[in-house]
């Protein structure tokens, strides 16, 4: 359900999909090839490929990677719509400091009408560069393990307990 602005007509990949993964065997890659108006990464789910939800969830979560060229900030938002198309809760993500290894994130959602159901979410990510209005060159970011809900903090110590340990009433 991912769309890019691939131009595979063209052979201009800014989207590609990356070995150095935090979990699994990939993650995505976006990078701005050579900016001219298009070629900056940029994905998500568009009209016709959203992503379908049950539940009001907190957050949404994942983990990146981020090589920052000169202002360039990575920017993102999300929507949150119910079954007739209306929207009923929003994210906005802004990511600004370059990160080496992969760093959680955990981006709250903010719903305008918490009673009403959440059907369907559509999400748009890319770089851009916050001075010039374009973006710049070398700038890339890797994203894993995307998921909605509670932020859980991998790598935790799993801890067991003996039946002797543990008393319900």
């Amino acid at each position: 359900g991912w769309n890019t602005n691939n131009a595979h007509a063209l052979n201009v990949y800014p989207v590609t999909q990356s070995s150095d993964a935090h979990s699994g065997l990939s993650a995505v890659r976006g990078e701005v090839l050579n900016y001219n108006g298009w070629t900056a990464p940029n994905f998500g789910s568009y009209s016709g490929s959203l992503f379908h939800v049950d539940q009001t969830y907190p957050t949404l979560n994942f983990y990146y990677k981020y090589h920052r060229v000169n202002n360039d900030v990575v920017l993102g938002s999300v929507q949150i719509n119910t079954a007739s198309g209306y929207p009923m809760g929003y994210a906005e993500l802004r990511i600004i400091n370059s990160a080496t290894t992969y760093t959680p994130i955990a981006v709250p959602i903010t719903y305008l009408f918490p009673d009403s159901t959440p059907y369907e979410m559509a999400m748009v990510i890319g770089i851009e560069d916050t001075v010039l209005n374009t973006a710049s060159p070398g700038s890339y970011f890797l994203f894993d393990d995307f998921s909605l809900g509670w932020f859980t903090a991998l790598g935790v110590e799993e801890q067991s307990v003996t039946k002797e340990e543990v008393i319900l009433f």
